[in-house]
């Protein structure tokens, strides 16, 4: 990735801030040209919150810092008791639904979580 990024190609990655509700785009090539201790695990965790369908993967929690300040992404937690009513792996109906789930409980403040379920037991 550092080498191809090197020769002017580049990879771009978008994953969402669910505090601030925007997109977040990262510059992957540069991720893995950085000398920085963290960058693997920054490009990792990248891969895996961009590919974070709810219900399907766990979602990630990103730690970067910028201008100085630590910033973090949180994410909402389905509830465990949420039964899918899907007709096809990607039915925009279902899609609809679980977010309107998520805002909603996300608007209510109760399901905030800093960590994936079971992160700390696994680590």
């Amino acid at each position: 990735m550092a080498k191809a990024h090197n020769q002017g190609r580049r990879l771009y990655v978008g994953t969402t801030h669910m505090d601030a509700q925007t997109l977040v785009v990262w510059n992957m090539g540069a991720i893995a040209n950085s000398d920085h201790q963290d960058a693997l695990n920054l490009f990792q965790d990248v891969i895996l919150a961009s590919s974070s369908i709810p219900t399907t993967f766990p979602p990630v929690f990103i730690k970067v810092t910028t201008e100085g300040a630590n910033q973090g992404f949180r994410y909402i937690v389905i509830p465990d008791d949420f039964e899918s009513q899907a007709d096809e792996p990607f039915d925009p109906v279902e899609m609809k639904r679980l977010f309107e789930l998520g805002y909603q409980t996300g608007l209510a403040g109760t399901a905030w979580r800093d960590t994936p379920p079971r992160y700390l037991l696994e680590q």
